[in-house]
């Protein structure tokens, strides 16, 4: 009896293990995921303002030809 019960709690116990296990690698495979995205997202942006910047850029220098063209 005693050594069924203890079979028992030491299933209960792996059981428990590898619940925790998988939650734990559930909760870091999320993270992951999550620095993958902010990744990606700071990526764009980062592209976003040099797109930008350029853009600033030829347009400065369009006004710059135009106002040499007026003169």
């Amino acid at each position: 009896e005693r050594k069924r019960q203890r079979k028992e709690e030491w299933l209960l116990n792996r059981e428990e293990r590898l619940i925790s296990r998988r939650r734990e690698e559930e909760e870091r495979q999320a993270a992951w995921e999550r620095l993958q995205r902010e990744r990606a997202r700071r990526a764009l942006d980062r592209e976003r303002r040099a797109q930008q910047r350029e853009l600033q850029h030829i347009l400065e220098l369009r006004s710059e030809e135009t106002k040499r063209k007026e003169q």
